[in-house]
This record gives structure tokens, C-alpha cells and sequence, in this order.
């Protein structure tokens, strides 16, 4: 089963959904974008997570989930999109709550403080498990931290991450072949450092550790 990105374009048209594809799930991921930088070696880039080498084996930011059972209705893309907005009541405040309090308990950093603001728009998608036998309606979200009580923590989880440089030449070479450490990179995340206005503010965000 192939993945569908629900553009704006699908979302504006009167496009229907394949009937085999009708979402009885919906999940929102609110990933949390953060870069570091070492005083002393002075290298550092945004940081990124490989949670299950033998399931998914991707590197992509750090991300918390809200997801529920629900039977959509609509029928078509830009219907689905209204369906899921009224149907899900999880409100912002909430789901960052729950995704600092997730990042503490990983990194045991002492707090964070989130931007409120998404630092592009959502993206949906509709998305097949094989675990499940379902379709599942996403909303992705990316936010950045602001601020990290123990900043040195983000190296040391026992979890595996890897740095994206944010130097141009490094990240035209990344985008050029998707792959770092011989893992391939989530294709939204090379989506973002392929913007330059996101890669200047990761910079200028970036936790010396």
C-alpha cells in the first residue's frame, strides 16, 4: 500500500479518496526540532533519531503521538480534513505538554520550552498499517525548542542520533542523496532543511552542549 500526501491541491478539489482507503485511526506526530552545537569541536547540527533500527531504521526528529480510533465519513480529501478537525479534540496546549514531558523523560534534560507557533504548516497524510490492517489520517507538525534546562543531557540518552550539518555544502550533499550514516533521512524532514529561512532559524536556535 503506498502513502498519500493530502496536498493542498487534493484538499481544494473535489479529488475522492480511494474507497479502499477510507482512515479508521487518526494520529497527530508533533515533532520537536532542536540542532546543538559543541563548544570545543564546534561541530554540532540538528538532531536527529533512529528509534527502531529494525522496524523503520530512518533517521527524523524526535516526535510525540496522539492517536485514536475513529471511522471517517467523508468522502473526499478536502471533506476528510474538516471531518478530522472537528472530530479530533486534542488542543495544542495539550499535545506540547505531552511532547516536553516525553522529551524530558528521554533525555532527563529538566524541561524545555516549545515555540508555540509551527515553524511551517501542517502536512497530512493517509497512511496504511499492516499492524493494524488499517488506514490511518495523520497530522504532522513540526515545532522548535526554545529553551533547554540541561542542554549537555542531549547526548547522552540511550537512544541513536545522529547530527545533520546545517553548513550549506554539507546539507547540498545530503539533499543530493537522502541518506546519512548509510540510513536514509525521513523524506519531510529533507523536505524542511531544503529551506533555507528554516535552516538559518535551527541555527540560530542551536543548544551549545
Amino acid at each position: 500500500m503506498t502513502n498519500i500526501s493530502i496536498t493542498n491541491a487534493m484538499a481544494g478539489s473535489n479529488e475522492p479518496i480511494p474507497v479502499d482507503a477510507r482512515p479508521s485511526r487518526y494520529a497527530i506526530s508533533t515533532n520537536l526540532l532542536y540542532a546543538i552545537d559543541h563548544k570545543t569541536t564546534h561541530q554540532g547540527g540538528l538532531v536527529v533519531i533512529n528509534y527502531e533500527p529494525t522496524r523503520w531504521n530512518e533517521w527524523m526528529p524526535f516526535f510525540s503521538t496522539t492517536n485514536d480510533i475513529y471511522a471517517f465519513r467523508a468522502e473526499r480529501y478536502g471533506d476528510l480534513l474538516s471531518e478530522f478537525d472537528k472530530v479530533v479534540k486534542c488542543p495544542l496546549e495539550s499535545r506540547l505538554t505531552k511532547a516536553a514531558s516525553e522529551f524530558d523523560a528521554l533525555y532527563a534534560c529538566g524541561g524545555i520550552e516549545i515555540e508555540p507557533a509551527p515553524i511551517i504548516e501542517p502536512e497530512y497524510w493517509l497512511k496504511y498499517s499492516k499492524t493494524q490492517s488499517a488506514w490511518t489520517v495523520y497530522r504532522i507538525e513540526f515545532f522548535c525548542i526554545n529553551r533547554i534546562q540541561k542542554p549537555r543531557q542531549l547526548t547522552d540518552a540511550n537512544v541513536e542520533y545522529a547530527l545533520i550539518s546545517l553548513e550549506h555544502q554539507d546539507l547540498d550533499q545530503l539533499l543530493a542523496v537522502g541518506v546519512l550514516n548509510d540510513v536514509p533521512v525521513v523524506d519531510n524532514t529533507l523536505a524542511l532543511l531544503s529551506r533555507t529561512e528554516i535552516v538559518e532559524v535551527l541555527r540560530s536556535k542551536a543548544f551549545k552542549v
